[in-house]
């Protein structure tokens, strides 16, 4: 069959034959479809521990004394980064974002003490960085213990131990300077929280 096509400045009368384009022949054989893998991508969890996140002997925030590394980051929407320093019997980890100045400490898989070194984070009483031995004393009274400074002879450390027996292995142990001022303070479980070097 030849395919008839008008040229647009032609006579009216005139015609153009055009060869018709021969079809390729079809493939017998099937040939698997290309796939392209699925783009993935990582969504966190809503971030749920920030520097309004409170301590006690409980944990921080809603990360759990007790708690895995894996349940801790579930819950939070935040990677606990080990540190290079430590093993698997004993290593921090620390948020890799929301809450800062703080680290876990991670014994055997399981989060066993929350150190604060600077910032925000304060205990449900209001207790933190910069706040006094005085505010502590008038808050928890005889529930506190006193220890010398292992390294400043005119510091101290002062010790809260629970009453309740739940609670009966935690502490928090707050570090005041020679001026009366926390400095650093941590929460978890004996012994571990009674460790002066961390995990070394």
């Amino acid at each position: 069959m030849l395919l008839l096509g008008a040229c647009g400045d032609s006579d009216a009368g005139s015609a153009t034959f055009v060869e018709p384009t021969a079809l390729a022949p079809q493939s017998t054989t099937s040939t698997a479809p290309t796939t392209v893998p699925p783009t993935t991508t990582t969504t966190l969890p809503p971030l749920q521990l920030t520097n309004s996140a409170k301590i006690s002997t409980a944990g921080l925030g809603p990360v759990r004394i007790g708690m895995t590394v894996k349940e801790a980051e579930r819950l939070t929407g935040v990677a606990l980064v080990a540190d290079e320093i430590g093993d698997n019997s004993c290593r921090y980890h620390v948020p890799d974002r929301g809450v800062t100045g703080v680290g876990f400490m991670v014994a055997d898989g399981e989060v066993v003490r929350v150190d604060v070194w600077e910032g925000a984070i304060s205990t449900l009483s209001g207790i933190g960085i910069g706040s006094t031995a005085d505010e502590i004393t008038e808050l928890f009274g005889t529930k506190l213990e006193t220890q010398t400074h292992p390294y400043d002879p005119d510091g101290q450390y002062l010790v809260l131990v629970p009453v309740d027996k739940g609670d009966a292995d935690k502490r928090v142990i707050w570090e005041i300077d020679a001026e009366g001022l926390v400095t650093a303070f941590r929460a978890g479980r004996v012994p571990y929280v009674e460790f002066i070097e961390g995990c070394s």
